[in-house]
């Protein structure tokens, strides 16, 4: 019946930009009615600390990201070198075939598949983060 009376938008903002920042602001720009309903709407969304909390978990996952795979790529090489050496000692005679069935073979394995559950999940944290975008106001009602 009544409709919510509008405040009046009175106040003007200028900003000086390159042209290339310019050209950059209207891509990003393109699915809203007008430049200025999306820097509304970057502002509503940007200036909420629960966005700023997600901008730098997702810096804190990216610059941990290669160090994990890092460390996981030496242990793989440990592991093969290790067991590279234990196959020159059986085949030398000097660890028995129930050493290495019994308690070589299901360490390696579970190292393994630890190492691949970790990569694994990395993956999955990767893929979640690198298709991660904020919600997208059209701003056309």
């Amino acid at each position: 019946m009544f409709q919510k009376m509008r405040e009046k938008k009175t106040k003007v903002y200028q900003l000086r930009l390159t042209e290339k920042e310019l050209t950059e602001l209207r891509e990003k720009a393109s699915n809203f009615n007008t430049v200025a309903d999306y820097l509304k709407a970057a502002m509503a969304e940007f200036s909420t600390v629960g966005a700023k909390e997600r901008i730098k978990l997702l810096n804190d996952i990216g610059s941990n990201y290669q160090g994990i795979r890092y460390e996981l790529s030496k242990i793989g090489i440990n592991l093969n070198q290790s067991v590279k050496r234990a196959n020159e000692l059986a085949v030398a005679g000097y660890l028995s075939e129930a050493y290495i069935k019994n308690i070589l073979l299901p360490t390696i394995e579970d190292v393994k598949n630890r190492m691949t559950e970790i990569c694994d999940l990395m993956h999955e944290i990767s893929a979640v983060t690198s298709k991660f975008k904020y919600p997208r106001f059209s701003g056309k009602r």
